[in-house]
């Protein structure tokens, strides 16, 4: 069981994946519609060194998306993990970042990663290669993709709406309060927690 939990991400057929810190070793925690829970087949980071700001088994992360075949996690040591999406989640490779990643999205052949110094950035989902970045001014939280192909970003305590190659649309939601997560319902309506 999680100690605290990042992100929640639901996948279509009722599969849970939660981020966060897991005494039990689970870099995500995948709860199924009949109550039980997997987890990602996760490697140590460092041999359990704990020397990159990770403790042994690097079970901390910060966020979490997927698409039909992969699961992406980002970790608090700046790495993106990718994970087969069947069980039983196989790692598959790590890819280094320069930052805090603190959000992240999948869509298409683009993977989304938002940074804690406010950098964004669109990156190719199979060999991470950058294909877009720019820097939305504050503590870029998380991030979502409308079905118009628009961007909406936490950025700070607003949410801003980019379109899909990052340039800012001058739409600013600022009674948020303290926004932590978004996300679009199935009627395409932006959801905010």
């Amino acid at each position: 069981m999680p100690m605290f939990i990042n992100e929640i991400e639901v996948s279509s057929d009722g599969k849970v994946l939660v981020s966060g810190h897991s005494e039990a070793g689970n870099e995500i925690g995948v709860w199924k519609t009949d109550g039980r829970i997997e987890a990602l087949n996760t490697p140590k980071q460092n041999n359990g060194g704990g020397n990159n700001g990770c403790w042994g088994w690097g079970t901390d992360n910060r966020a979490v998306t997927f698409d039909a075949s992969n699961i992406y996690v980002a970790t608090k040591c700046g790495d993106v993990q990718r994970y087969n999406r069947a069980s039983p989640y196989n790692y598959v490779n790590a890819w280094g970042t320069s930052g805090t990643i603190d959000g992240l999205y999948v869509k298409g052949t683009t993977l989304y990663l938002c940074y804690r110094d406010g950098k964004v950035e669109h990156r190719n989902k199979d060999n991470f290669s950058v294909l877009q970045s720019y820097n939305v001014g504050s503590a870029a939280r998380d991030i979502v993709m409308d079905n118009s192909g628009n961007l909406w970003i936490i950025a700070g305590n607003t949410i801003r709406k980019h379109n899909g190659s990052g340039s800012y649309q001058n739409v600013t939601i600022t009674s948020a309060v303290v926004p932590t997560s978004v996300s679009i319902d199935n009627t395409d309506k932006l959801v905010v927690c």
